[in-house]
């Protein structure tokens, strides 16, 4: 079918065929600098887009972490909050319970 494309051999006792030369059918003689000038320009751009990409998943790690950090922050603030707000509610609680006793001391007379 093609001649010339592939120069090899036929080990029957090892029972292989051995191949010595191999013709690339997609390059004519002479374009194989332009070839790899275009791959070395190929694997340039490959490269510069890998770092790209690390450098861009580093950044969302470090912007993971500090979302993770000022949410544990809010939280925290907001526990303190609840609790300041418990305690006030259990203070005014105790004022108004102080308060209805001594009105309860003051006017024996009510019915309760």
């Amino acid at each position: 079918m093609y001649v010339g494309i592939v120069r090899s051999k036929l080990d029957q006792l090892q029972r292989c065929f051995q191949v010595q030369f191999a013709a690339g059918r997609d390059l004519r003689p002479g374009q194989l600098g332009s070839m790899i000038h275009t791959l070395s320009n190929w694997l340039s751009t490959s490269d510069n887009l890998l770092i790209t990409i690390q450098d861009k998943i580093k950044w969302a790690d470090t912007m993971s972490e500090l979302d993770k950090k000022h949410k544990k922050e809010a939280e925290e603030r907001m526990e303190e909050v609840k609790k300041t707000l418990s305690l006030k509610k259990s203070q005014t609680m105790s004022r108004q319970t102080l308060t209805f006793e001594a009105l309860r001391r003051c006017s024996p007379n009510q019915v309760e």
